[in-house]
């Protein structure tokens, strides 16, 4: 019998992606909106949360370009 390791994706806090970035939650639904950023994962009617690879590869992608 093989076991899987999978890795639990780190997830961030509004205000987490807000200090990282140093943006308002009015830019970052704004992104969303305009398909810049990615959406949020939605853990319950109150709360959101970002995966933190996906918000840090798409700032790495922006800072290639």
């Amino acid at each position: 019998m093989s076991i899987s390791h999978t890795q639990t994706p780190q997830l961030l806090r509004r205000q987490e992606v807000e200090a990282e970035l140093n943006i308002s939650r009015a830019t970052i639904y704004r992104w969303i909106n305009k398909g810049d950023f990615p959406a949020p994962i939605r853990l319950s009617k109150n709360m959101v949360r970002w995966n933190r690879s996906e918000v840090k590869n798409l700032l790495a992608e922006k800072g290639a370009r």
